[in-house]
Formats: C-alpha cells, structure tokens, sequence
C-alpha cells in the first residue's frame, strides 16, 4: 500500500502512529501476516467484498438461527475496509469548505481565470493547514 511508511499508514486509517508500530512489532514475524503482506490493495478489496457478501447471504438465510449482531458487524468491516481499498468513501460528509471553494470557482470566473472546484479545494486545504487549521466539516448520514 505505502512501501511501509508507518506515517503515511496511520494518517490514512486514522490510527495513532504508536498503535501502527504495536502491530507491526508484534504480527512481523507472523506466517499468516507474511503470506498476505504483499497483496494488491485491489486484491483485497475483492476479498473483502466476498466476506461482506457471505456475511449478508448467510444473514438472510439463517436470521433466525444465529446471532445477528456478529454477521451485521462482519459484512459492515468487510463492506467498510474493501471501500478504502479502492479509495471509495466510508461516510458522507458535507464541508463549509465546499461552499468556499465554489465560491472560490465563481470568484475566479469573474476574473476571467479558470478554475475547476477541486482546484480550489486544493488552494483551501493548503492555506488551513499553513494557517494551523482544520476545515469543519458536518457529517451527513
């Protein structure tokens, strides 16, 4: 995924870096880890996938017989961790920042600029993280 780069891990799964190294140290000489290690991201991605599909099928077809609350959680991780692998998102959010970087596109068309609304996306998050800042951000659901 990243060559290794323990910064880059944490920062993309929003796991404090101490917790990625715990891991690492411990599950670095493990066979099972070692046999998976090298996998493409779209390889287990569709492993994923399949796990969530076999949870669900199995949840429609023994509801009555098993712990529902283990196959809802299964299929969630397994439908949650093969979206990041293929760079989808897990949740919706609405940022204030969108609506100032339209503004933003709108600013630069009258100026005769061109400007496209991830461009200014960019140009936002940039200039909040020189400022310090983080752009707030309202969760839709």
């Amino acid at each position: 995924m990243n060559a290794g780069n323990l910064s880059e891990t944490s920062r993309a799964l929003s796991i404090p870096i101490t917790t990625v190294k715990t891991w690492r140290d411990r599950y670095e000489n493990d066979p099972i880890v070692a046999k998976y290690r090298n996998l493409k991201n779209e390889e287990l991605a569709d492993r994923f996938r399949v796990v969530a599909a076999m949870a669900i099928e199995r949840l429609h077809s023994e509801i009555g017989l098993v712990k529902v609350d283990n196959l809802m959680l299964l299929a969630a991780t397994g439908t949650d961790k093969q979206l990041l692998l293929t760079g989808q998102p897990t949740a919706i959010t609405e940022s204030t920042s969108a609506k100032q970087a339209e503004s933003l596109v709108r600013l630069a068309k009258q100026l005769n600029q061109e400007l496209t609304v991830d461009q200014a996306g960019v140009l936002l998050a940039d200039s909040f993280k020189r400022g310090g800042i983080e752009p707030e951000t309202d969760s839709v659901s």
